[in-house]
């Protein structure tokens, strides 16, 4: 008789985060991207403007997890309007074996009563053939409180 080996626990940041899911697949020679959250609006992170207090259930930056990808390839995730200084960065990269990315936290607030969207583009790219693939989601910035 085997004994299943222990499961082991670990305290993850996950409530500061909220996930987005990229699934590179291939149907002959054609790439497809699938991307979860997809509809518009689903993607959502918060910004509190100091000093006021956060809430510590609303997440703070995305956290984009690739799944499929193999030798050679790389995800690029690429703000669609460069220099607006709304998250850190306006590229992030995962390149295989790695199988995610953080955006950090969001630097900039909406107008009071409106929501901030930083549209992007997640480019599939290999290192021999170029863009193999893209979708073109929207992350929502909301304030906090």
């Amino acid at each position: 008789m085997q004994t299943a080996s222990p499961i082991r626990s670990a305290v993850l940041d996950v409530g500061e985060t909220t996930l987005v899911h990229i699934g590179v697949s291939q149907q002959g020679k054609t790439y497809r991207l699938g991307v979860f959250p997809k509809r518009s609006g689903d993607t959502v992170i918060f910004h509190t403007t100091p000093p006021q207090t956060r809430s510590l259930e609303k997440p703070r930056e995305v956290v984009w997890v690739a799944h499929g990808l193999t030798s050679g390839q790389t995800l690029r995730i690429e703000a669609k309007q460069a220099d607006l200084g709304v998250l850190p960065q306006d590229v992030y990269e995962i390149t295989f074996p790695n199988n995610t990315v953080r955006s950090g936290g969001a630097l900039s607030s909406p107008s009071r009563g409106l929501d901030l969207p930083w549209p992007y583009s997640i480019i599939l790219l290999d290192a021999s053939s170029g863009e193999l693939a893209r979708e073109d989601p929207v992350i929502i910035i909301k304030n906090d409180p």
